[in-house]
């Protein structure tokens, strides 16, 4: 199988239970949609084999949310969710079938640009590498893109982390991509993230 955009999977974490935030944050409105939609659009926009939304606590609520999208994406309800992240990886590696890479793309990440991803997709390809990680200002964002190669690590995986987990054991083939993108490295955890999220957009900080 060769490399390209249509070999890639993109699995969305959204199991969370909000637990910092007080509230479902993936239903928050952004410019008029919620905040999961807003992840979800970023990734329609580009030619991936798959995008796979992974959700647990509020499962009814994020499949609500997302009906307009209909059959270009699939939702998976991780049934283990409570037991951490790397069930929802297995999850979602487990929905993605037969592909290169997977592109693993949190749920409370709205601002992170298309183009970034893009960019992101084309490193990989180009650099035969198996771990993609984008960078703004010196700092590890995500999403972040993991060879399939790396599969059985990935499974492997339990508790409450994610694909970072196994870094460590591959760091000759990590690559880091720096961009302009300051949505790499913003995510909605609080109230006070999504402060600084509101402030970027009112701002026309975020320039996709």
């Amino acid at each position: 199988m060769s490399r390209d955009r249509k070999n890639i999977c993109a699995i969305v974490l959204a199991a969370g239970s909000s637990s910092r935030f007080g509230r479902n944050k993936l239903l928050i409105e952004l410019d008029s949609k919620p905040i999961i939609a807003l992840v979800v659009e970023r990734l329609l926009d580009l030619d991936l084999s798959k995008i796979v939304v992974v959700t647990g606590h509020y499962h009814r609520e994020v499949v609500d949310a997302l009906k307009g999208y209909g059959s270009s994406l699939e939702i998976v309800y991780n049934e283990n969710y409570i037991e951490g992240l790397s069930t929802s990886i297995k999850a979602g590696i487990s929905a993605c079938g037969d592909v290169d890479g997977y592109l693993f793309m949190l749920g409370d990440q709205p601002l992170v640009c298309g183009s970034t991803i893009g960019k992101l997709i084309d490193v990989f390809v180009s650099s035969g590498k198996a771990i993609v990680i984008p960078m703004y200002r010196g700092n590890r964002g995500n999403p972040v893109l993991v060879s399939s190669r790396l599969k059985k690590d990935l499974l492997d995986i339990s508790g409450d982390v994610g694909a970072r987990a196994i870094f460590d054991r591959y760091l000759g083939e990590i690559v880091y991509v720096e961009t302009m993108d300051p949505g790499v490295v913003v995510d909605v955890d609080t109230p006070e993230d999504l402060d600084r999220v509101r402030r970027l957009l009112d701002n026309k900080y975020i320039r996709c």
